[in-house]
């Protein structure tokens, strides 16, 4: 008969095997929660009694379930990258049951993503996050019975993507290139009056915004007398690392937002349909000045990543930068852009007595 138990925090469930005495974490710290996980327990080891067999279902199955659970325990950030992780897991191996997947095929699934040219660090954390999903599904009750599969992982054991020596040497504009950029959104505006695509460039390319920011980016954030722009969390808005940031409005910005000013709202509106990841989907029309631009390599996250490596050219202190950029500390932007340093005159300071 099995029992509970409690070590620390954690409570567990006991019972004899034969002459041993066994014991398994309930993988929670509530009493309450405990004893209904080891009725759970109880059920799913007396059907076993008869039914030695693995649980398996349906990814749909699956899913329902745990996205639920992953909605209550995870970060809002987590959860955004998981679901777009398993979409592209459907499209991918579609498969018919959890257990249909095998290492094998995550390893070429994996190979085949970076022959198409995917960031090694997207593949990373493909995988991590599918590991992850798998682990959940085969550790947490989600079933009636308990886990709803308790096959292998297929994501366990794949090895990571190393990065290329020099990927951390990002190609970045030259700050003509960025005014270049700039015109070429502004003359697109013009032309399509409902959208505004220069606030995007101009956000990306003098504030160092991240896309997340872009279409989040509110006019409350702009303090016009101290000349500062922040970036503030909210209820459905949160950045990259979790902390709120203020960044000094460059002049150049001030003057493009100053014809759009408005007491608060969203400082980009798009007409067009918001997109799976972000409110709103600019990319066709940001695509499209990049193109008439001759730079159509350029995304989002160029410009932020040009802002940051022009104002280190120009030598402004990295400390500065580095809070501008909201990084969660200095030595994020020294390990990328350290060697983008100029001289300090605080070299020749240690001189050698006569």
């Amino acid at each position: 008969m099995a029992a509970l138990m409690q070590r620390g925090d954690t409570w567990y469930v006991a019972w004899r095997d034969g002459n041993r005495q066994r014991r398994q974490t309930l993988r929670t710290t509530s009493k309450v929660e405990a004893k209904r996980r080891l009725a759970i327990w109880e059920r799913q080891r007396a059907q076993n009694e008869w039914r030695d067999k693995p649980a398996d279902c349906a990814p749909e199955a699956f899913w329902e379930r745990y996205e639920r659970w992953m909605r209550m325990h995870l970060a809002p950030g987590t959860v955004q990258n998981r679901v777009l992780h398993w979409r592209k897991f459907l499209d991918l191996f579609k498969p018919p049951k959890m257990g249909s997947v095998t290492r094998a095929q995550v390893e070429r699934v994996k190979e085949k993503l970076v022959t198409e040219g995917m960031n090694p660090v997207s593949v990373n954390n493909f995988v991590k996050d599918l590991r992850a999903v798998y682990n959940t599904a085969r550790t947490e009750h989600l079933g009636d019975f308990g886990p709803m599969y308790t096959g292998a992982n297929p994501f366990e054991r794949i090895k990571r993507v190393e990065k290329l020596e020099g990927d951390n040497e990002k190609k970045a504009l030259i700050p003509e290139q960025v005014e270049a950029l700039i015109q070429a959104a502004t003359e697109h505006s013009k032309a399509e009056q409902a959208d505004n695509i220069h606030l995007v460039f101009a956000l990306g390319g003098y504030a160092g915004l991240r896309k997340n920011e872009i279409v989040n980016a509110r006019w409350e954030w702009i303090d016009w007398d101290a000349k500062t722009i922040s970036v503030v969390q909210n209820v459905t808005f949160r950045t990259k690392n979790r902390r709120s940031r203020t960044i000094p409005l460059a002049s150049k910005l001030a003057a493009i937002l100053e014809p759009y000013r408005c007491p608060e709202g969203y400082i980009y509106m798009d007409s067009h349909k918001p997109g799976k990841r972000y409110r709103c989907n600019f990319q066709r029309s940001f695509q499209f000045v990049c193109n008439k631009a001759g730079l159509a390599w350029v995304t989002p996250h160029v410009l932020r990543h040009s802002w940051i490596t022009n104002l280190l050219k120009a030598g402004v202190p990295i400390a500065k930068v580095s809070q501008w950029a909201g990084h969660h500390s200095i030595m994020v932007t020294a390990d990328i852009y350290g060697h983008l340093q100029t001289y300090d005159s605080d070299i020749d300071r240690l001189q050698v007595s006569q």
